[in-house]
């Protein structure tokens, strides 16, 4: 397990590695240091796995939060994203998402 955690990833921004994120509400600890405390509960399952719908709202900042983001960063948040998910024209995605 450990091991595995220690494997260097290079990641682009809307890119996540696969494995555990540790955001101190859902997972509160280190899944090991949460699995050896609640021996009980956890033993019972050979794989834990899960999705989230919104899992970038702490890349945000506070403002952008509360009151939404500007028209260019919301363009420049997409475009990155875009770039990210199309190895083939991005643009043309863009362009679509934002008619």
């Amino acid at each position: 397990y450990q091991d595995i955690l220690h494997i260097p990833t290079a990641l682009t921004q809307f890119s996540t590695s696969l494995g555990p994120i540790v955001d101190g509400h859902v997972i509160p600890n280190q899944p090991y240091k949460v699995m050896g405390h609640y021996t009980e509960h956890f033993s019972r399952y050979d794989l834990l796995f899960g999705i989230t719908e919104s899992e970038s709202y702490h890349t945000l900042a506070a403002l952008a939060l509360e009151e939404g983001l500007r028209e260019n960063e919301r363009d420049n948040l997409l475009r990155f994203y875009m770039q990210s998910r199309f190895d083939v024209r991005p643009d043309l995605a863009l362009a679509a998402t934002l008619k």
